[in-house]
């Protein structure tokens, strides 16, 4: 549903803001759709917001890790980019 939303605000040419972004990676982080899932549209979502040129702060990161949690490599991957940012 709230990717629905993101897509619908998008068309109407809505402004984006930063914590739509954290919206869509709890979204993610509490579905119940299966990991792989999660993980590719958590990817999909970092890369919209890098694409728009957001860069992440320190509670997108911790969405993202939520989300992520079962994918060690994945989180180790987040908490080098968390600490480099």
């Amino acid at each position: 549903m709230a990717f629905k939303l993101f897509d619908d605000m998008k068309r109407r040419g809505a402004p984006i803001k930063e914590a739509w972004y954290t919206s869509l990676f709890n979204a993610c982080a509490n579905s119940p759709w299966d990991s792989e899932r999660n993980l590719v549209r958590i990817e999909k979502v970092r890369a919209n917001m890098s694409y728009k040129g957001y860069a992440p702060n320190q509670t997108h990161y911790h969405s993202m890790i939520k989300g992520n949690i079962s994918f060690y490599e994945h989180f180790f991957v987040l908490q080098i980019d968390l600490c480099i940012a």
